[in-house]
C-alpha cells in the first residue's frame, strides 16, 4: 500500500509541475472512502505541504473510467489533471 501511495503522490507532483497556476487539482479514478484512510492521509499531507493546492478526488464507480466521459472532458477543455485507470482499458 505504501508504494501505491508514493506513486500517487509522485503523479500529483508531476501534474502540478505543468499546472502551477491552478488552485484546484482534479483526480479521476481515486476516491478517499472511510475504508481507504491511506489515500486520504497522502492527499491531506500533500495539501498541508502545498497549501496553494486543493485536491479534488472523484471515483469512477464500480465500472471504472468511462472512456466517453474522459474524451468529452478532454474535448470540452475540462479534463482532469490526473487519472488512475487500468492499463488495459487505456
Amino acid at each position: 500500500m505504501t508504494r501505491r501511495l508514493a506513486i500517487f503522490l509522485l503523479t500529483l507532483l508531476a501534474a502540478l509541475a505543468g499546472a502551477q497556476q491552478r488552485e484546484l487539482v482534479t483526480v479521476w479514478g481515486i476516491s478517499a472512502t472511510a475504508d481507504d484512510k491511506g489515500t486520504d492521509a497522502v492527499v491531506r499531507a500533500f495539501e498541508a505541504k502545498y497549501p496553494q493546492y486543493k485536491v479534488r478526488m472523484l471515483g469512477m464507480g464500480a465500472g471504472g473510467m468511462n472512456p466517453q466521459k474522459l474524451m468529452t472532458a478532454i474535448v470540452g477543455n475540462a479534463a482532469p489533471d490526473v487519472i488512475k485507470q487500468d492499463r488495459f482499458s487505456l
